[in-house]
Order: structure tokens, then C-alpha cells, then sequence
């Protein structure tokens, strides 16, 4: 018996050593020339290509793609906790139609069809598994760690997303319905804009148009950076550092760290907030040391300031506040409160910060609005589902609101009050 052992244990060891030496015809281009599959796999910090590895996956394992959605509870101090998402729910992945983003099979098939991403059909999936390295990345066939696919993507909405190696991370983040389809009768309101249109928002485009109106259209932020979106969610302020934030920047792709906001101070030493300040001013030439500040004032398009110019970005929240209040407190309020809020429902007198991070509601069950409704309700739930706040596109964001409150006002006698300025 102990002979059989000593072969099975010679066996083993002889097939470990095939593996390190193997290397796959691809690897070897594109700067991986002469390494082995041990190079990246051995677990071996002391190899640069290994390291790279593991804190890229570890950085990985802090993002909202592999965690879930992430909130902020505000007591007893600020604090990131995970909420989960479909993509690691059992329930959900293999879902048909979900597994092209849900799912790292149906991705990879998804793409490699080509064309408009949404126009291909669900997805079969058997094992299905989330997300991971190789759902964006296909080094054994490339030889190298850049993006499987980087060419324009065709959004739903009919626009063309094309900025650098952000087109990748276009191909989710677009909704999933458009305005023009979905705001047709009585819609429902869970018939508005899926959790992820920033390619939408970045592009100014999908949301309800007002008669007569025109909008800011495509985003500095996508045209002014090399990459759109990875040019600023992997930003790392200290790559491959044992300093390193993994909540901020890098495979964590935050842009904010476990301790800290744009809008809070941080809190247990978190560094977070004036790293990324530090990269928006980067481009942006203030001398602000934070995120309100660093552009101009603008004239007060929500009235919260005494017609008084104000920073743009208190200025959107006071847009949205204003929408959130009317379709939690009107019928059918298709919003709602949670209750374990200490928001008490009011508009809070501008500007202040403090506020950002108690402020707690979400959208309530699917009800049947009104076509004045569910216009202005989509556009309130675009700017939502963008998750940045306005900073992706601020005027876009601006005038989205702004015209959703004059559609209530003029066609369902809201009696909202906002400022007389349009952005522009």
C-alpha cells in the first residue's frame, strides 16, 4: 500500500512540473515572452507578474462586480457595506436574457457576436458562472491583459459608444429600455432604466426629451480622457503598493474608499477623499481641495440659494431631492422612504453635505403613473441608475431634472419650486 502510495505521490509531483513548464503558443507575444504558466500562477509574490496577479484579484474582490451593490450606512460612523447582486445570486445567474452581464459564459459568447450588445437574445448557460478575470480579459489566447473587445459598441438606445478601452465596460453599462419605446400610454414604473446606464448618461442621450429643448450632449468626461471609464475607475494613486486602498481605484474600480466619500470627511484613516480629489484635479485646474468647488458656481437652477449662484453639484441634488419628494409623498408614489431612514422626508435647506449620507429611498412596487408621471420619472430614475451623482455629466444631469420638474409643474400641477434659469 505505502508502494502505491510513493507512485501516486511521484506521479503527482511529475505532473506539477509539466504544468510549470508548459507554455501555451500565445504566451510569449505582446511583452509575456519566455514565461511559464508558474510566472502568474505559483502564488509567489516575489515574481512581478504574480504579484500583479494576486492584487489585482484581491483589489477584484472589493468591487461592486464581484460583491454586489455597495451602501453606505451612515451610523454609527460612515461605513461601505455590501448588498449583493444578481450576479452572485444562484437564483438569478443562468438566467437567459441576465446572462450576458450577469454571467462571465454569456458575456463572452455575447460579445463575440458582435454588433448591438442588447440586440442578442438570451443567452443558454450551463454552470453558469460571475464575473471574473477572464469575463473582460483573455490573456491565454492574446498573450497580454488588455480588454477582449474594445471596439464601438452599439447601445440600445442607438448611440455608439467609443472611448478607448471604456468600451468594454459599455457594453452592460447601457440600460435596457429606452424612452422612446417605454414611454408610450401608462407605463409601469419598474419599466424604466436598468441599474447600469452610464454609457447612456456618459453619451447625454436616452431620457425623456421636453419638447423644444435640446441638451449637453456627450460628456468631457468621455472625450476628454484617454479611456472613459478606466481612465478614471482604475486610478490608483498607489499601484501595486501594500499601501494600497483596494476599495479605491485599481480592479476595485470605487472611486471612493471604505472610510470615505466625495462628501464626508473620512473616517478610521482613510486617505480616499483627497486621492480623488487629486485625480479630478488633475484635469480640472482649482485649487479646490474638494469635489463642490471644483467647478465654477452656477446660477441657482433648483432656487434653493436665493437666486444666488451656487456649486453645480449641490444644485443637482436639490433637483433630485425635489422629484424624490413629489413621487414619495403623490399617487401612486412609485418611491418610498426606508424605514430605517433618519431622513424625515423633508427638503433640507441647501447647501449642506450632511445630508448625503442619510438620505434613504428607493424605487417601491411597480405601479401605473400617468405618461406626465413616467416621463419625469424616467428621467429621474436615469439620472439615479447612473449612480455618479451627476458627476459623469453634470449639465446633461442638470437639465434632465430641471425638465422633469417643469413637466410636472405644467402638466400635473406640482407646484414645485425651482429657479428660473434653465441649465445650459
Amino acid at each position: 500500500m505505502k508502494r502505491w502510495r510513493v507512485y501516486a505521490l511521484l506521479l503527482g509531483l511529475s505532473g506539477t512540473a509539466f504544468l510549470i513548464g508548459c507554455k501555451p503558443a500565445a504566451v510569449g507575444v505582446s511583452g509575456m515572452a519566455g514565461l511559464s504558466c508558474a510566472n502568474c500562477h505559483s502564488g509567489n509574490p516575489s515574481s512581478p507578474y504574480a504579484l500583479a496577479f494576486l492584487q489585482n484579484e484581491a483589489a477584484y474582490q472589493q468591487s461592486g462586480h464581484y460583491n454586489g451593490t455597495r451602501a453606505l450606512n451612515p451610523a454609527p460612523a460612515n461605513s461601505y457595506f455590501f448588498k449583493g447582486s444578481h450576479a452572485l445570486s444562484n437564483s438569478q445567474i443562468g438566467g437567459g436574457i441576465c446572462n450576458k452581464c450577469h454571467t462571465d459564459q454569456g458575456f463572452v459568447t455575447a460579445i463575440a457576436s458582435g454588433g448591438n450588445f442588447y440586440a442578442v437574445g438570451a443567452i443558454a448557460v450551463t454552470s453558469a458562472l460571475p464575473p471574473g478575470c477572464f469575463t473582460c480579459h483573455n490573456p491565454h489566447v492574446t498573450g497580454n491583459f488588455t480588454p477582449r473587445i474594445v471596439s464601438p459598441v452599439t447601445l440600445l438606445s442607438g448611440g455608439t459608444y467609443n472611448f478607448g478601452l471604456g468600451n468594454l465596460c459599455a457594453n452592460c453599462h447601457q440600460a435596457r429600455a429606452t424612452a422612446v419605446l417605454t414611454l408610450v400610454g401608462t407605463p409601469k414604473s419598474g419599466s424604466g432604466p436598468h441599474h447600469g446606464v452610464q454609457s447612456d448618461f456618459l453619451l447625454g442621450e436616452n431620457n425623456w426629451v421636453m419638447p423644444a429643448q435640446s441638451y449637453a450632449g456627450t460628456s468631457p468626461h468621455a472625450m476628454a480622457t484617454a479611456d472613459s471609464c478606466v481612465s478614471c475607475h482604475k486610478y490608483d494613486p498607489y499601484p501595486r503598493s501594500s499601501t494600497s486602498d483596494l476599495q479605491l481605484g485599481g480592479h476595485g474600480f470605487y472611486l471612493t474608499g471604505v472610510g470615505g466619500g466625495p462628501l464626508a470627511p473620512p473616517v478610521g484613516g482613510s486617505s480616499a477623499k483627497k486621492d480623488v480629489v487629486a485625480l479630478c484635479t488633475s484635469c480640472h485646474t482649482s485649487a479646490s481641495t474638494t469635489f463642490e468647488g471644483i467647478h465654477p458656481t452656477v446660477p441657482d437652477w433648483a432656487g434653493i440659494n436665493g437666486g444666488a449662484p451656487a456649486d453645480p453639484l449641490v444644485e443637482i441634488r436639490a433637483l433630485r431631492d425635489k422629484l424624490v419628494i413629489y413621487f414619495i409623498n403623490t399617487a401612486p408614489k412609485p418611491m418610498s422612504k426606508v424605514a430605517t431612514s433618519p431622513w424625515d422626508g423633508s427638503l433640507p435647506v441647501w447647501p449642506t453635505s450632511a445630508i448625503e449620507w442619510t438620505r434613504d429611498f428607493v424605487a417601491g412596487a411597480s405601479v401605473t403613473l400617468s405618461l406626465v408621471q413616467a416621463q419625469s420619472y424616467w428621467n429621474l430614475q436615469l439620472y439615479l441608475e447612473d449612480r455618479s451623482k451627476g458627476i459623469h455629466n453634470p449639465v446633461f444631469a442638470a437639465q434632465i431634472l430641471y425638465d422633469a420638474i417643469v413637466n410636472l409643474n405644467t402638466n400635473a400641477g406640482a407646484g414645485i419650486v425651482i429657479g428660473a434659469t434653465r441649465p445650459s
